[in-house]
């Protein structure tokens, strides 16, 4: 968890990466990064928040984000590469900054794995890959995060069945 002061960071601090004695404050972003095992198998979710609901600038930024990743999505099929789902994403995220991490996610299995959506990448995609397709972006003072885990096929399958709220 990372919020307010520290949501351009990937959490609030080292682990356990939140700030137990940090109350949220009406109206600053927060930003979720969830990882469950089942089985041995991983699942990689986030989102942002803001909490007591968002404004218009937040709304704006999650729109922007969410269009980020329904590109990189939308682009991972079999034969596309890791790199044009990565260009998929920026493409959409227009003015937007890509604050972090640098990639637009990685492989799932039993660990956070290749392919990594990294720009250059030329790894092609195989129908069955379990990709988490992530970005962090800012717009203007407001910084949002969101993963979904997917299935490359044609088309790509979103597995993650967490809600957006705004």
């Amino acid at each position: 968890v990372a919020a307010g002061d520290r949501d351009r960071f990937y959490t609030g601090r080292p682990s356990p990466g939140y700030r137990a004695e940090r109350l949220f404050v009406t109206g600053e972003t927060v930003r979720l990064d969830l990882v469950i095992v089942y089985q041995g198998y991983y699942c990689d979710l986030g989102r942002s928040f803001a909490v007591g609901g968002a404004d218009a600038d937040v709304s704006a930024a999650v729109s922007r984000l969410r269009e980020g990743l329904t590109a990189a999505i939308s682009a991972a099929v079999p034969g596309a590469t890791a790199g044009d789902v990565a260009a998929a994403g920026v493409k959409a995220l227009g003015s937007a900054e890509q604050a972090y991490p640098p990639h637009w996610g990685h492989g799932l299995g039993v660990g956070w794995e290749g392919p990594w959506l990294l720009p250059n990448s030329d790894e092609e995609l195989a129908p069955g890959y379990v990709l988490a397709v992530e970005a962090t972006i800012s717009v203007g003072c407001v910084t949002v995060s969101g993963e979904d885990d997917m299935l490359v096929g044609d088309p790509p399958e979103v597995l993650t069945d967490a809600r957006w709220t705004q």
